[in-house]
């Protein structure tokens, strides 16, 4: 029987280990915007509508982009139709996040 023993590999990652004020100072700013959502659901709701409305934009973007890479124009006809629909779902939500805002 053998008295050496192997040495149990470590349940944390060296790097986890060294990186750890990274990780901790993004859980708490998750925190706070999460609190902060709480509180304030106008201001979350209004922030969201304008980010959904810059992803909707750069989603037109790409499709614009993809029509020129797609062959055949039927391909390409439907991805500037899913660009325009994109683009103007984009840009009403980013114009007017919310109509009781001005109120």
């Amino acid at each position: 029987m053998s008295t050496e023993t192997t040495p149990m590999p470590s349940a944390v990652p060296v790097e986890l280990q060294r990186d750890w004020r990274y990780l901790m100072g993004a859980g708490a700013l998750i925190a706070f915007l999460g609190i902060f959502a709480i509180v304030a659901p106008f201001f979350t709701g209004i922030t969201i509508s304008i980010l959904l409305g810059a992803t909707l934009i750069v989603g037109g973007l790409a499709h614009v982009a993809n029509a020129f890479s797609v062959r055949g124009w039927a391909g390409s006809l439907w991805q500037v139709v899913l660009a325009i629909v994109y683009a103007l779902a984009g840009i009403s939500s980013w114009r007017t996040p919310s109509s009781d805002w001005r109120r």
